[in-house]
């Protein structure tokens, strides 16, 4: 079972970086601003392209995207439905790892 949180915040500079601090047993985090006029929204963003850095450099990331999806977060409770399904997200994440490869070799010149 997965549990996700929603943080509703208006204003709430001061106390954010603590509350998501707080939140590193939950699997999901949503923040939700309603129109904050300080720093709400830049800290939630900053955070979230941390783990997104983070989750993109992994080494072996389609591995242990399958590993994560089928064995920590239970897919294998579907069968063989689930097992397919995780299969073609892991090689989904390999194809997306390929193409960035060949933007970044484009980007610098050389060949594919």
């Amino acid at each position: 079972m997965s549990i996700s949180v929603l943080i509703i915040t208006r204003n709430e500079e001061a106390n954010l970086p603590g509350c998501l601090a707080s939140l590193t047993w939950c699997d999901d985090i949503v923040v939700l601003d309603s129109f904050s006029t300080d720093k709400t929204v830049a800290i939630a963003e900053v955070r979230r392209r941390g783990l997104k850095r983070l989750a993109h450099n992994l080494p072996c990331r389609p591995a242990l995207h399958f590993i994560h999806m089928y064995f920590l977060r239970r897919g294998f409770l579907d069968g063989w439905s689930g097992y397919v399904y995780r299969r073609l997200i892991a090689g989904y994440e390999f194809m997306i790892l390929l193409k960035t490869a060949g933007l970044r070799r484009c980007e610098r010149g050389l060949r594919i």
